[in-house]
């Protein structure tokens, strides 16, 4: 298990990556928001994060996530905006196990073992892959990442 520490910021924190970059894969990790601002906080993944840009996807304290883009280092805009769903456990210190799978243009996002969202969207075709953190203005955040598991799909 990964603890970070993050100070009062209004930035997503890349924390770990990949050596390399990937274009078709399974990635899943399991996250737990320790210490922070409860409204604010968030984490997730980076995906096939390059020069041109990358998609993110983020569960937040609340029991929401959502799914956006980047270009180069300009917020592209939401493919989903932030939403609940009722398989993420909004309590501090419970885990969320988040798991996405990327298939040419497909893109399947689960939170602790339930298909949240199913979608297609070619902006990116491959890159490295970035464990995030979003703390809030406020407030320090400390979040646990542990289990993280990465596989190639054919």
């Amino acid at each position: 298990e990964v603890w970070a520490t993050l100070p009062a910021s209004d930035r997503i924190h890349p924390l770990i990556r990949t050596p390399g970059p990937f274009d078709d894969f399974d990635v899943s990790l399991t996250v737990r928001f320790i210490k922070g601002s409860y409204d604010h906080i968030s984490a997730g993944l980076e995906l096939r994060s390059g020069d041109e840009g990358d998609y993110v996807v983020r569960i937040s304290a609340q029991g929401t996530f959502n799914l956006g883009w980047h270009r180069k280092t300009d917020w592209g805009g939401a493919i989903v905006s932030w939403t609940e769903h009722p398989s993420l456990r909004p309590r501090p210190g419970e885990p969320n196990r988040l798991r996405v799978m990327m298939r040419h243009e497909q893109l399947r996002i689960y939170f602790n073992g339930v298909l949240a969202t199913s979608l297609h969207d070619s902006k990116f075709r491959s890159g490295v892959i970035r464990i995030v953190a979003s703390p809030s203005i406020y407030d320090t955040l400390i979040v646990a990442f542990s289990d993280l598991q990465l596989r190639d799909v054919k």
